[in-house]
């Protein structure tokens, strides 16, 4: 049991400073109801846990940027997406010029319509 509580602990503390991180380096301002709002921790939570606490009130202060170490920003996944859609746009553009210059030329196949 006091394992299972101390690695929820540290889930949530990774949480908290994951998020502080991200605020940081999207720019907006690290306050104790945007911690709330994008962890679904207590505002307890951050006034409660003296590292957490002090992480906080260090970044709102210095402006200063730790790594955010194994953090993914779900919109990172998104634009990887988006380019590998769009590169294979882009080289099904260059079959349908090639099939569509065939045609022009009267060389188009059977196979080639596909």
């Amino acid at each position: 049991m006091l394992e299972v509580n101390r690695k929820r602990n540290q889930e949530k503390e990774q949480l908290a400073r994951k998020a502080i991180f991200s605020l940081k380096q999207e720019g907006l301002p690290i306050s104790v109801a945007t911690l709330v709002q994008r962890t679904g921790l207590s505002r307890g939570y951050f006034y409660k846990m003296k590292e957490i606490r002090d992480l906080w009130e260090k970044e709102q202060a210095t402006g200063v940027q730790e790594p955010v170490g194994e953090f993914i920003d779900p919109r990172d996944k998104e634009i990887e997406k988006l380019k590998a859609e769009r590169d294979y746009l882009i080289e099904e553009k260059k079959r349908l010029e090639q099939v569509l210059k065939k045609y022009e030329l009267g060389f188009l196949t059977r196979k080639d319509r596909m």
